[in-house]
C-alpha cells in the first residue's frame, strides 16, 4: 500500500487534505495521509502529522506527494525537490470533479479540486492545480505547473503555456494563445493573446506590466 504526502502545511494543504480523504473514502488508496514541511515547527498540523522530507525519505512504507502551493514558480521548484529526493508526483482528482474520457494528463502532480470540470480532448500538463469549479473546455492544453483560481472559465482550443497562474473569476475567450508565466487578474477578462510573462488585469484585460519576478501574492 501507499502513502500520501501533501507538500506544504498551509492553507491550500488543508484544502487537499480534505480532497484526499474524500478520495480515500471512496477508493482506500492510501494507509496515510501527512504533510511534508521543512519550515513549520508544530508536528501536529489540520488533524494529520508534520514530517520533515529527510523524515519522509526514510519511510519503509512507499510514499507519493502532491504540491500544496499556488504560485507557479514556486510548485515547479517543489517538484523538483520531491523528485530529487525520490518522490514520485500522483494526481489528486476530487470525486466530484467531472473529467471527460477523452481529457489528457501529461504526468503526476495535477490536483483538481471539488466540482471542476475538465472537457473533452484537454492537455492538462503536469503539476497543475485546477481549484473549484473551474471550468476548462473541450480542446484546450494546459502548460505544466499552472494554476486556476476558483471559477475560472476557459473558453475552447486556448493554448497555455507553462507556469501561468489565472485569479478567480477569470474569463478566457476560446481560441486565444496565453503566453508562459503569464499572470491572469482576478475578475479579467481575456479578449485576445496574451505574451510571455505578461500580468493582465481588468474588463477587458490589459496589460499592467511584466511579470518580472514570478511572485502572484504581494503582501
Amino acid at each position: 500500500m501507499m502513502q500520501l504526502a501533501i507538500y506544504g502545511a498551509g492553507s491550500l494543504g488543508k484544502n487537499l487534505y480534505d480532497v484526499a480523504l474524500r478520495v480515500n473514502e471512496r477508493d482506500h488508496r492510501w494507509t496515510d495521509i501527512f504533510f511534508i514541511d521543512d519550515i513549520r515547527q508544530e508536528h501536529q498540523f489540520y488533524q494529520s502529522q508534520v514530517h520533515r522530507l529527510s523524515e519522509v525519505q526514510q519511510m519503509q512504507e512507499p510514499v507519493e506527494a502532491v504540491v500544496a502551493n499556488g504560485t507557479p514558480k514556486d510548485r515547479k521548484k517543489m517538484a523538483e525537490v520531491l523528485q530529487q529526493a525520490g518522490i514520485a508526483l500522483t494526481n489528486l482528482i476530487d470525486p466530484s470533479a467531472i473529467i471527460a474520457p477523452s481529457a489528457m494528463f501529461t504526468g503526476g502532480g495535477i490536483s483538481i479540486l471539488s466540482y471542476a470540470t475538465v472537457s473533452s480532448d484537454a492537455v492538462v500538463g503536469e503539476n497543475t492545480l485546477i481549484q473549484p469549479y473551474v471550468h476548462i473546455s473541450h480542446d484546450v492544453h494546459v502548460g505544466a505547473n499552472s494554476v486556476f483560481s476558483a471559477n475560472v472559465a476557459l473558453g475552447g482550443k486556448l493554448q497555455i503555456g507553462e507556469e501561468c497562474y489565472f485569479g478567480l473569476g477569470a474569463v478566457i475567450r476560446e481560441e486565444l494563445t496565453i503566453g508562459a508565466r503569464a499572470i491572469i487578474g482576478m475578475g479579467a477578462v481575456v479578449l485576445h493573446d496574451v505574451d510571455c510573462d505578461s500580468i493582465m488585469v481588468g474588463n477587458p484585460a490589459r496589460v499592467l506590466r511584466k511579470n518580472e519576478t514570478g511572485e502572484v501574492f504581494h503582501r
